[in-house]
């Protein structure tokens, strides 16, 4: 739907906006038919709860892809997911938490890097994996011996982790499509020239428009785009 310009609901972000419904439905069509009527949860308890948790890395981090890389977008959205299917499973609000800090956890140092730029690859995979990294966050939990144990890390603790491993992480690594899997590709892509000319033409001149009325004023070759995307990603002192 993202790929296409569909509608979508952006939990937290339209790259992420995958891992959060994919996980309601799992419950709504797999889990609460097993559950029982007096013990089953509204979808919107698991919505609320989903919210809180992405308010949270909202305001305590972030969730953008060029600010911080896939950790914080499709990251944020396994957290989110996570902590919503624990709250609808009945866990308490300690379970919810840990559920979303091991989403996150292991979500912690994930590249943004879309092959030529489109929020396709790999990031339609990465919303699978990321609904299915949440599952196992709050089989986990659920599962675990009932001890007075606690765990080691809060999910605020994870949440400045993932803030400052963003501000770590390089520009070419934060939806630049500089670098990573994206860079690789258009290696490969120019070992080819005449597909390479293909792609430059289907992604430059027929795709991008310029002007308030989306008309095009000027064609953008894809050459171009790439050049203006590096240039913003650049520091002040990469610019002298």
């Amino acid at each position: 739907e993202n790929a296409c310009m569909g509608q979508v609901v952006t939990a937290p972000t339209n790259g992420a906006s995958g891992v959060v419904p994919g996980m309601l439905t799992y419950y709504m069509r797999h889990l609460r038919p097993r559950q029982r009527e007096a013990k089953r949860s509204s979808p919107a308890t698991f919505l609320l709860t989903a919210a809180s948790v992405g308010i949270l890395a909202k305001e305590r981090a972030c969730i953008s892809g060029a600010a911080g890389g896939c950790q914080a977008e499709v990251g944020t959205a396994t957290a989110m997911a996570a902590a919503g299917l624990c709250a609808v499973l009945g866990g308490t609000p300690e379970q919810v938490e840990e559920s979303a800090e091991i989403a996150l956890e292991h979500s912690l140092g994930m590249t943004c890097d879309p092959v030529l730029g489109l929020v396709q690859v790999p990031c339609i995979e990465r919303n699978a994996m990321g609904a299915s990294k949440a599952l196992n966050a709050v089989s986990l939990v659920m599962k675990a011996p009932v001890t007075q144990r606690r765990s080691m890390l809060g999910y605020d603790d994870v949440l400045r982790v993932m803030d400052a491993t963003g501000k770590d992480m390089q520009a070419k690594y934060r939806e630049t499509a500089q670098g990573g899997l994206a860079a690789d590709y258009e290696a490969a892509l120019q070992a080819t020239p005449e597909r390479w000319e293909k792609v430059q033409e289907m992604m430059g001149m027929n795709r991008i428009q310029v002007g308030v009325r989306r008309t095009a004023l000027r064609r953008v070759t894809y050459e171009e785009h790439t050049n203006m995307v590096r240039h913003h990603s650049m520091t002040p002192d990469q610019c002298k």
